[in-house]
């Protein structure tokens, strides 16, 4: 009876302890970050992504931006088996925190649109502020929008004009757009129509479909130049020719139809 009394205390002593770490997480301690990490893509291409995800886990809990990233990703996307946006953007945050150029272009929309964190506005434009260092068109442009809409901050339109030239100069199209309305109707900076339509023309020149109906508009109305309905409808024609967004194509559909034959 005690025989079997200490059999069963060790049983479940055994039971009560922990798995140990695998094979492959010993073996991905055991490298640098860099290597664990090196390792994981390397499993990950030859379609072992259970093995990889060790070697990942490896390299992500010493720091490595790389994995970390990478690890986001996985989870989102369900390679590793399965989804877990909560995961993903715990590790997403990890990267973006050191730097992690994609990390961080990802982890202010994550707040944004609540997306495996409680959706918050003001940390958005928080981590859309430090992406936008970055300098790229499309953060820029985003942060103008912030500014400009009151998103995640007080709306500022004076604020958001200073984001849109910088996005309109590295080539934003949406940037250009907004800075001719904005000049049109006095927004957030003096109104001017030759700088509208410098816009308009800018933002044309980049195909932005939106330019094309403000260049019509400037036409037509003899906004920062000769008024010329021939223009004006030419502009318009071309956005009813290019564009496939429905709202674009209503408005300029019902200009043309304004104008008559």
């Amino acid at each position: 009876m005690r025989l079997l009394l200490t059999l069963a205390l060790v049983l479940a002593a055994c039971a009560a302890t922990p798995a140990g770490p695998s094979p492959q997480r010993r073996e991905a301690d055991r490298l640098e970050p860099k290597r664990a990490y090196e390792q994981a893509i390397r499993l990950r291409d030859s379609n072992q992504p259970l093995q990889a995800e060790e070697y990942l886990l490896s390299a992500a809990e010493r720091g490595f931006a790389e994995a970390q990233f990478e690890l986001a990703v996985w989870y989102f996307t369900s390679r590793a088996g399965v989804e877990d946006s909560a995961k993903a953007a715990h590790w997403n945050e990890k990267a973006a925190a050191q730097g992690h150029a994609d990390a961080l272009r990802l982890n202010w929309q994550l707040y944004l649109f609540g997306k495996g964190v409680p959706q918050d506005s003001g940390k958005a434009f928080e981590w859309l502020q430090k992406a936008a260092a970055l300098g790229d068109a499309e953060l820029l442009y985003h942060l103008g929008l912030a500014f400009f809409d009151g998103i995640g901050t007080p709306g500022n339109p004076t604020e958001a004009a200073q984001w849109f030239v910088k996005a309109a100069e590295k080539g934003h199209g949406g940037a250009c757009y907004y800075l001719g309305v904005m000049h049109l109707e006095g927004i957030g900076v003096p109104k001017n129509d030759t700088n509208a339509i410098s816009w308009f023309s800018t933002g044309a020149g980049l195909k932005h479909h939106a330019c094309y109906l403000g260049l019509g508009d400037c036409y037509r109305d003899g906004r920062g130049t000769p008024r010329d309905l021939g223009k004006a409808r030419g502009w318009y024609k071309l956005v009813l020719m290019t564009s496939d967004d429905g709202e674009l194509l209503a408005a300029a559909t019902q200009r043309l139809n304004d104008l008559g034959p």
